[in-house]
């Protein structure tokens, strides 16, 4: 990540309110930033999807086998058939 990209992430979770933004007049200036209530309770939600996923990941490997399999299957099954020639018909004298 790019200094660049990480001060406008930072900026963007700031203005959500998950953010506080502390600069201090030191050379070079310093910047810290903590976490706000809202910033925690929102931390709480993705660590309990992180467990969730983890706790589940065997079954969300096996459906994404089982969708690629069957998609596979599909798109065999969905190839055009090979059509006939068209016959030539000529008149004889």
């Amino acid at each position: 990540m790019t200094p660049k990209v990480l001060t406008s992430t930072l900026r963007a979770l700031e203005r959500e309110g998950l953010l506080t933004r502390s600069v201090y007049p030191t050379v070079p200036p310093r910047v810290e930033y903590r976490l706000t209530g809202l910033g925690r309770e929102v931390g709480g939600l993705l660590q309990s999807i992180t467990d969730w996923s983890q706790a589940n990941i065997t079954a969300i490997q096996s459906a994404r086998h089982d969708f690629d399999e069957r998609t596979a299957r599909l798109a065999e099954d969905a190839v055009e058939p090979v059509r006939p020639t068209e016959e030539r018909f000529t008149r004889s004298g």
